[in-house]
């Protein structure tokens, strides 16, 4: 019924209402995709953070000179990817 008086009292068309309804959907749906993503990203990331946690601390190695270890391979290894 009100896209009926829009229709009908304003210069809109169908296809101007049907495009909105679109745009619409799409904006909730990539919304919602983009979130789940994040949240996946984030979670992901606290798994990872706790692994090396409690691993590192079981092994008994140095947490501090575990990560300077891993953050000089990772960075050789994107240093070499970007050349």
């Amino acid at each position: 019924m009100l896209n009926f008086l829009k229709t009908t009292f304003t210069d809109l068309e169908t296809e101007d209402i049907a495009n909105r309804k679109f745009v619409k959907e799409s904006q909730a749906w990539h919304g919602g995709r983009a979130t789940a993503f994040v949240q996946n990203y984030q979670i992901e990331r606290l798994w990872k953070q706790n692994y090396i946690l409690v691993n590192v601390i079981a092994e008994g190695y140095d947490q501090k000179r575990f990560l300077e270890a891993m953050i000089k391979v990772k960075s050789k290894y994107y240093t070499l990817w970007y050349l």
